[in-house]
């Protein structure tokens, strides 16, 4: 047997034990190819306005009932996320990770770009020891803790002048 072959058997596997919101969502990740979960969802919404009233699902397709089933796809390995790419969508420019499923060798539709991953920033931790820890709490200590009062209808604060050591 060939790869394709084997993972062939083993994708129709799963797709047996899928329930009907999943089966339904992966559909249309199979008809609508590489996608991001707001497509998804309005590919949905579309497909199921399309049928008559009589076979339309009960309730409506919203982000709360198609986007978890995007990741259980995923969980399952029979959805890939592909990373995320920044375009245009409702004339907005925004930023969307993008959905396939696995397998799939079909590109990114038209204008979508590749998001480049920064490192995060890390700012140094500075080093307190503790006889520093504890001027530096005697000597704040009434500006840290205050307390709200009411003076004539409107709140103020005032330092309780407690000693807080940390």
């Amino acid at each position: 047997m060939t790869v394709t072959e084997t993972s062939r058997e083993a994708y129709e596997s799963i797709t047996e034990c899928l329930g009907n919101a999943q089966s339904e969502v992966l559909a249309m990740i199979e008809c609508l190819g590489p996608c991001h979960n707001n497509r998804i969802l309005e590919a949905l919404q579309q497909a199921d306005r399309a049928r008559p009233r009589n076979q339309r699902r009960g309730v409506p397709w919203v982000s709360n009932n198609c986007w978890p089933r995007v990741t259980e796809l995923m969980m399952l390995k029979v959805v890939v996320n592909m990373g995320k790419f920044q375009g245009r969508w409702s004339g907005r420019a925004v930023s969307m990770n993008f959905r396939r499923v696995s397998g799939d060798q079909r590109l990114i539709p038209a204008g979508w770009v590749r998001v480049q991953q920064r490192e995060p920033i890390r700012m140094p931790k500075k080093v307190i020891d503790a006889a520093e820890r504890l001027k530096m709490g005697a000597s704040v200590a009434g500006r840290k803790l205050r307390e709200y009062r009411k003076v004539k209808g409107r709140k103020t604060t005032e330092p309780t002048g407690q000693l807080v050591f940390w």
